[in-house]
């Protein structure tokens, strides 16, 4: 939660938390995660929100949900395929 609540701070300004969501990428392919993987994880995000918030979780705040999540996991699947630099200074 942690680690999404960083990612939703930082959607202003994803090229400032870019780094971050790197390492963030490489430690998931450590995990096992798959880029596949992925599209599973932000469908369940999506039901959980739903789930939480029900009618207040509306169609528009879905779509920005989406777009967000996309966006983030771009990033991460990049830096888990080994594209694109790797600041240590995130590391774990």
């Amino acid at each position: 939660m942690e680690t999404l609540s960083i990612a939703v701070i930082g959607l202003d300004g994803l090229d400032a938390i870019a780094p971050f969501v790197r390492v963030l990428g490489r430690k998931h392919v450590e995990y096992g995660v798959k880029a596949e993987d992925y599209d599973t994880a932000r469908e369940a995000l999506s039901w959980a929100l739903k789930e939480q918030f029900g009618p207040a979780f509306d169609d528009d705040l879905i779509a920005a949900w989406d777009v967000a999540f996309r966006a983030v996991s771009d990033v991460m699947i990049e830096a888990g395929a080994g594209l694109g630099p790797i600041d240590e200074r995130f590391g774990w």
